[in-house]
């Protein structure tokens, strides 16, 4: 609760700052690519889903740039064992404050730590859909996140990113597998800036 605190107000006074300081607020969409690392035998293949949010870029320097967002993901994996298969839908909401470097005119580098707070957790098997599994998830994930993005010049954004999970997302043993699991998720989204950057 309280790592989740400090990230809003982070948000927060970022939003002020880009007020003040003429920063620029957008929107984005698109996939995500997910998956789930383990630290036992049990492999995962990855997932396709969507993800929604707004952002907000201010100015720290000439090159360096303040980025927090606010993402509505779905991630999660999928799982095969004994001729079962499985899949797991995680939706977050993922908060990374972030620092750009401006590496030329119009391409970026963005890294920095990013939260995600459990919204639910549905599970498939044999069949049976929407099995409510967030008892078996924690409430928080910690990710570090890193990517490239390049800016059109009539405000449109191209992102790529990947995220990696720093935390065990697992507080209970489900019967697929053993030990602790990390999130992996990679991300392709289009965006828009209402005020373009010149």
């Amino acid at each position: 609760m309280r790592n989740f605190l400090f990230f809003t107000l982070l948000c927060v006074l970022a939003k002020l700052q880009a007020q003040e300081h003429g920063g620029i607020i957008g929107v984005k969409a698109g996939t995500s690519i997910s998956s789930f690392k383990g630290d036992s035998d049990s492999e995962f293949s990855s997932r396709a889903s969507f993800l929604v949010g707004a952002m907000i870029e201010s100015k720290i320097s000439e090159r360096l740039f303040l980025h927090p967002e606010f993402v509505l993901s779905s991630q999660g994996a999928k799982y095969k064992h004994d001729s079962i298969d499985e899949e797991y839908r995680l939706s977050y909401i993922n908060i990374p404050i972030l620092i750009g470097f401006q590496v030329s005119e119009r391409i970026c580098f963005v890294t920095g730590p990013q939260l995600g707070v459990l919204l639910s957790a549905k599970g498939e098997s044999e069949g049976q859909l929407d099995q409510d599994i967030k008892s078996f998830f924690n409430d928080t994930d910690l990710s570090l996140s890193a990517g490239l993005s390049y800016k059109f010049l009539s405000g449109l954004n191209l992102s790529v990113r990947y995220n990696l999970g720093l935390k065990n997302i697992v507080n209970s043993n489900l019967d697929s597998f053993r030990g602790e699991l990390k999130n992996r998720v990679f991300q392709v989204a289009l965006g828009y800036y209402f005020k373009n950057r010149k």
